[in-house]
């Protein structure tokens, strides 16, 4: 008796779906056989260059735990080259090194490092750099930094409270924007709590320059009787000469030591949730939204670190207040009046100094800065 399927063929037509049947399966298995997954999403390689040795305390040091930090929390490849001297041509050198090895975006981690490398940067559209300096502009480049000029107001405060001579002494490697507008900070800071207070400002033209740094603190004592110092250079120099002369000091990227009466605070600033901020804007294509991007006290990106036993419970009440108001921009530390050295009325009374303004154009120093030379 005929199936009840066989009986609607005829006879040479059952073969014929058969075979038809065979092939399609056959194709079916061969297509699972050579089907591959797509590849997971690649993640980005991030590279960066940097002044100094990476092992060295201090600026180098800081900012490669904190971007080797963001990277670990992220699960990316973190590729650095370290101790590049700015303008010696290295630089662009680095930059194809890190792009050939499939670095995605480059962290430029010192000031000189965008103009020295303006035109290499441009022959990479395809990668996105980052960098500290903001007079310098590349569609493919963003400024990134963090407001440390509002702990230098703090730190200039607590200098003039502490200090009995009312001469103190800052250390810095050279008259820039960013370094300007740190030593102004540091200026109006002590002058809100000492209008008369003298500030001694001696530039040693570099980032890292020990020897010069412990003369200039060593000489500063001697010579105008400095008794509290700040400095804005990469190495731990200044606060070795200074707490060797049994004088105080406020850190600035150096580790707090409680045992040091002499080191009153130190300035912290958190490089891991600043690179994180910037790894993740990379991420999610917004890293050139803005043209400068600014991480403050509000978001946590700077501040101070404990206080020495030197440091009075009134005097941390009231750096403490300060602070929150900085926190909550209650505090505006740029608003008029103010004069610069020679006398010119920078900032009117009621006005506040852009940011723009802040990051470009601050060539000057503000009334009250002494230059030591």
């Amino acid at each position: 008796m005929r199936s009840p399927i066989a009986k609607h063929f005829k006879r040479w037509q059952l073969p014929v779906l058969f075979g038809l049947t065979a092939i399609l399966l056959i194709v079916i298995i061969l297509s699972i056989l050579m089907f591959k997954p797509a590849p997971e999403e690649t993640r980005p390689k991030i590279g960066m260059i940097i002044l100094g040795d990476i092992e060295q305390p201090g600026w180098n040091a800081s900012h490669y735990e904190g971007l080797r930090e963001a990277c670990n929390a992220l699960h990316l490849e973190l590729l650095v080259r370290d101790k590049v001297p700015e303008w010696s041509g290295q630089c662009p050198d680095r930059i194809r090194e890190l792009v050939d090895q499939g670095c995605s975006l480059i962290v430029l981690c010192s000031y000189g490092y965008a103009a020295e490398c303006l035109e290499t940067v441009k022959a990479y559209p395809h990668v996105a750099f980052v960098t500290n300096s903001s007079e310098v502009h590349a569609h493919n480049m963003a400024s990134y930094f963090v407001r440390i000029y509002q702990a230098r107001y703090l730190e200039g405060m607590l200098a003039a409270m502490s200090s009995k001579s009312n001469a103190l002494g800052y250390i810095a490697a050279m008259p820039n924007a960013e370094v300007n507008r740190g030593l102004n900070a540091y200026v109006l800071g002590a002058q809100s709590i000492k209008p008369d207070i003298r500030v001694f400002a001696a530039f040693t033209g570099s980032w890292e320059n020990p020897k010069l740094e412990e003369t200039l603190v060593r000489r500063l004592i001697l010579e105008r009787g400095c008794d509290v110092f700040g400095y804005q250079q990469d190495d731990q120099a200044v606060p070795r000469a200074a707490l060797s002369e049994g004088v105080n000091v406020i850190g600035f990227n150096a580790s707090f030591d409680e045992n040091n009466d002499h080191l009153l605070t130190t300035i912290v600033c958190e490089w891991h949730t600043f690179y994180y901020n910037i790894i993740r804007r990379f991420m999610k294509n917004e890293l050139t939204v803005f043209k400068n991007n600014w991480l403050g006290m509000d978001q946590g990106s700077v501040t101070l670190s404990g206080f020495s036993k030197r440091v009075t419970p009134e005097m941390r009440k009231h750096v403490k207040q300060v602070k929150n108001e900085l926190e909550y921009n209650t505090r505006i530390i740029f608003r008029g009046p103010i004069y610069d050295r020679e006398g010119q009325l920078r900032c009117e009374e009621g006005e506040i100094v852009s940011d723009d303004v802040l990051l470009e154009r601050i060539d000057w120093q503000v009334k009250g800065v002494e230059i030591f030379e």
